[in-house]
Order: C-alpha cells, then structure tokens, then sequence
C-alpha cells in the first residue's frame, strides 16, 4: 500500500471509475475505426481518425524519439488498449515505425512527421 510525505495525502480514483473511463475510451475509439473511410480524404491525404490524430500529434511534439504505448496512452488521453490500436493503423500507413530489439517502442516515419506539420496547421 502506498503511503504519502507528511502532509500529503494519497488520491486515487476507484477502480470502477479508471474501468469506465478506458472502456468509453474503447468504446469511442472502435465506433471511431469502423466509421473509418478507404484511407484518404478529398486532399489525397491520409484519413486519420481523432485517435490516431491525437496520438500522431503527441508523438510529433517529442521528434527522434522512441515512444512506448503507456507514455503515449498518457500524453494523448487514451488507454494503453486504444493506444495500441491507433499505433497499429498508423504502422499500417507507413507513419510510424516500431523500434528496438522487443518493438515495444515506436518512433515517427519521416512520412509521420510531415503529416504531423500538415494535420497541426
């Protein structure tokens, strides 16, 4: 059991609160891919869902380097699940590449970066 400094004390959410949040986040992230359109919109760029959008984005803001799923699940706002996910798809269009002896980490293509700029604008 954790224990706080003095003066401090320890907050937690319940678990059925941390449950409930990931599950919509799930939820929301699985409508979101099978709304998902052939893989490009009108400009000839690839379609991203807001997912995968956010997660592309909390990559770009730290460039060159290798981004593991629970620090991405915490800069983008979504469970390590739905993270996952997204960096799935976003491997599937060549955005982001895995890295590393064990792949857990993932780093952005060079064709992420620059979608990255252009979503960001």
């Amino acid at each position: 059991m954790r224990t706080a400094a003095p003066g401090r004390s320890v907050c937690r959410p319940a678990p059925s609160d941390e449950a409930g949040d990931e599950d919509e986040d799930d939820a929301r992230d699985l409508a979101a891919d099978r709304d998902e359109g052939a893989g490009e919109n009108e400009n000839g760029r690839i379609a991203l869902t807001e997912g995968q959008r956010d997660v592309l984005q909390a990559m770009a803001e730290k460039p060159n380097t290798v981004m593991h799923q629970a620090d991405l699940a915490a800069a983008a706002g979504y469970s390590r699940s739905a993270v996952w996910r997204h960096i799935r798809k976003l491997e599937r269009h060549g955005l982001v590449a895995r890295h590393g002896d064990n792949a857990r980490g993932v780093v952005l293509t060079a064709e992420g970066e620059e979608l990255a700029k252009a979503e960001a604008m």
